[in-house]
């Protein structure tokens, strides 16, 4: 097989990012990309000469010599034109969120349905050293059964004229845990500032499973300092995730347990904290990692671990989190697909 014929679709935030890192791969070429603003194509072009340039989606997608497209769009226009993409035989991959519906997303699941094509969302912080580190520890007991998770995602802007804070930040936090964990919430509870599409720049967001664990998440444009802090605690030991710290993202603290044998309540238990361990982890840039997966999962290669039934669950989990938004109450989590 010769290199992959990628054409990369939306050169706003988000899109350069993709074509400098699907570039970097030697298996790979991008032959072409698009965008319905101009302007955005003039500073790539200048630096990618040899890659062709269209006006429009469609017309990148219609492009015979393209075996895939990235598209790096709103998550509106996702479902329509990623199905066309399926129907011209085009490999793809979307951003996150997949669709700005549930029921859109079920749609794109469906189209892909018995296709021998690679169908894929872009959840770049599962492809991250410190998040692949976090499933292995919970994988492998380090942490003991784990009890809940607290993160904290914030910053000033970036706001989004398509979805509010909830669909633009806790999305991460989602795919994580489903990464992580490999299992889903039960219900959500959605609490923030602001109402309507588009509108919530702050949020906390509760999820609660079957099994008594908790995850709770707290989102913002409007904070003047940018956070990404995640905590996953466990009866074994503690992980503190640091997206921001330039060398130790990750901190393990162990715990040691000690039950009162003369309590009533033999549950109850005492902590202790034991070793903090910082490991070394590969400097690896997680959207090349990402963009590597794809590639090698159409060269025959294992299926990407965020394929669109992955990105299925988390946008069950965002739908759940918009309807207790609007409701006010705690909301169910649709049962999509089952969890690997």
């Amino acid at each position: 097989m010769g290199a992959l014929n990628v054409g990369i679709v939306g050169l706003g935030y988000w899109g350069p990012n993709l074509l400098r890192n699907f570039r970097a791969i030697e298996a790979c070429r991008v032959a072409a990309m698009a965008d319905s603003n101009p302007a955005r194509l003039v500073e790539p072009s200048r630096v990618y000469p040899d890659v062709r340039t269209y006006g429009s989606a469609e017309e990148l997608i219609d492009d015979p010599e393209l075996d895939a497209v990235a598209l790096a769009l709103p998550a509106a226009l996702l479902p329509g034109l990623s199905c066309r993409a399926l129907d011209a035989g085009k490999h793809v991959i979307v951003e996150k969120p997949m669709a700005d519906t549930l029921e859109a997303g079920r749609a794109m699941v469906e189209a892909a349905e018995g296709r021998d094509r690679v169908a894929m969302v872009d959840f770049t912080f599962v492809y991250s050293p410190p998040v692949r580190y976090l499933r292995t520890l919970v994988e492998e007991g380090r942490v003991g059964e784990p009890h809940y998770y607290q993160s904290t995602r914030i910053n000033l802007g970036r706001f989004q004229p398509d979805v509010d804070v909830i669909w633009d930040l806790v999305v991460h936090d989602v795919a994580i845990l489903a990464y992580v964990l490999g299992r889903d919430p039960e219900t959500v509870l959605a609490t923030g500032r602001g109402k309507g599409a588009a509108a919530v720049d702050t949020a906390h967001v509760t999820l609660a499973y079957a099994d008594g664990f908790q995850a709770f998440i707290h989102v913002s444009w409007l904070a003047p300092i940018k956070v990404r802090t995640a905590l996953l605690a466990g009866r074994a030991g503690m992980v503190l995730y640091d997206d921001v710290h330039p060398d130790e993202k990750i901190r393990v603290y162990g715990l040691q347990e000690a039950f009162d044998p003369g309590s009533e309540d033999a549950i109850v238990p005492t902590f202790r904290l034991g070793d903090v361990t910082v490991p070394r982890l590969p400097a690896e840039e997680p959207l090349r990692t990402m963009a590597n997966a794809f590639v090698d999962a159409v060269a025959g290669g294992p299926p990407p671990p965020t394929d669109w039934r992955f990105g299925l669950r988390v946008l069950a989990v965002l739908d759940a989190a918009r309807r207790s938004l609007e409701s006010g109450e705690r909301a169910r989590v649709d049962s999509v697909v089952a969890a690997p």
